[in-house]
């Protein structure tokens, strides 16, 4: 069975990136209610601007599981995650 602690343990420890981006789909495809939760774990590990690439191939309903995890990394100012907040405010 899957134990969600301790994957989170475990991501944060892997160097290769490519893996963490495999978790972000894993858990959009598999897990996207625990998504919010990877996301507070890899926050500081990811590029945001993929991740919001990743949301945006998945689907809009991605983009609205994302957009806690969007409201936390606004404060980078990139351009892909303002976009996409302010396509969710304005449907």
């Amino acid at each position: 069975s899957f134990d969600n602690d301790f994957f989170l343990d475990s991501i944060v420890k892997v160097r290769n990136a490519e893996i963490m981006y495999k978790a972000v789909n894993f858990y959009l495809t598999m897990h996207p209610m625990l998504f919010t939760r990877l996301m507070e774990v890899l926050e500081d590990l990811v590029d945001h601007s993929r991740v919001v690439s990743q949301l945006r191939r998945t689907g809009d309903w991605a983009l609205q599981i994302g957009q806690e995890y969007m409201k936390a990394v606004q404060k980078a100012n990139l351009s892909a995650v303002n976009e996409a907040l302010n396509e969710l405010y304005i449907e």
